[in-house]
């Protein structure tokens, strides 16, 4: 099968037996005694190159299905030996979604047999559930507890758009000035459960020299702020990674000042080194090609 499918991808005896490490006489000598063994034509031969027929094509698709098929298993096996097998939770903060997308992509991927377990949640609640032991991982913003943990930064970005009530005076503009929303509602994060994106957002406006009416709410996720945005309640800072969300009743519009940066961390307890945990943390590092950025005791 990996003979069949290197020649049909390099079209080349030469280059699919040094693919291979075999010689390209053994090789030659396969292709003819297959097609003896199974009755079938499966190569057209030229003096430049080799293609499969048809009939090589069909089995080669069969060829690709089982080889996969082959690497699962051992994948498994090297999973089951190291102690891959099992489920981790991990809370995440909200806008951290696409990031927490991207590390269970990276598990499955390259620890078959472990499994991670998203909770949706605010950062307070996510690192309590992580300190009690309710979850193995947390994905959280700045600031992180000063001890009793260890951290990896996933991924950074600033709060490039906003929000707004369409149709609405500001909803055809090309880019919106947060002098916009002087004494305008203004959709905020109640400190108690975000308190990174709340103090942000206050100290990114006041910066500004703009003082909006805050319409404070409890709500996690940004289809349920647009919901508020869409009922005239007022307007929200909207993230990068989201600002394709589509709601009726919105419109998401580039600002013209730079936004506040947060950064987004997987944490975990310091003193958890069990097999799952060490080895989802192997697969956010390989995501993010980085290192462990903070270290606590």
């Amino acid at each position: 099968m990996e003979f069949l499918v290197a020649v049909a991808e390099t079209q080349h005896f030469g280059r699919a037996a040094e693919r291979l490490g075999v010689g390209l006489e053994e090789l030659t000598r396969w292709s003819r005694e297959v097609e003896r063994e199974t009755g079938l034509g499966l190569f057209e031969r030229t003096v430049r190159r080799v293609r499969l027929t048809e009939t090589g094509t069909r089995l080669e698709a069969g060829a690709l299905a089982a080889l996969a098929a082959v690497r699962g298993v051992t994948t498994l096996v090297e999973s089951l030996r190291h102690g891959w097998s099992g489920s981790v939770a991990l809370a995440y903060v909200p806008g951290s979604a696409h990031l927490v997308r991207g590390l269970v992509a990276r598990v499955e991927r390259d620890r078959v047999g472990l499994e991670v377990e998203p909770q949706s949640m605010w950062g307070v609640r996510a690192l309590g559930s992580l300190g009690r032991g309710e979850v193995s991982f947390a994905v959280v913003r700045d600031p992180l507890p000063e001890e009793g943990v260890e951290s990896l930064v996933l991924g950074a970005y600033r709060d490039r758009q906003v929000a707004v009530a369409s149709p609405g005076p500001l909803a055809g503009r090309e880019q919106i000035g947060l002098a916009e929303f002087e004494g305008q509602g203004f959709l905020l994060t109640e400190r108690e459960v975000g308190p990174a994106v709340h103090d942000a957002t206050v100290r990114f406006l006041a910066e500004h020299g703009v003082a909006p009416v805050w319409r404070h709410h409890r709500l996690q996720e940004q289809d349920q702020q647009l919901a508020l945005v869409a009922a005239g309640v007022g307007s929200a800072l909207v993230h990068p990674h989201e600002d394709e969300v589509l709601h009726p009743g919105v419109a998401v519009v580039p600002l013209r000042e730079q936004g506040p940066e947060h950064r987004f961390h997987l944490v975990w307890r310091a003193d958890d080194t069990s097999p799952l945990v060490t080895a989802v943390i192997a697969a956010a590092e390989a995501m993010t090609t980085g290192r462990r950025a903070v270290q606590r005791g």
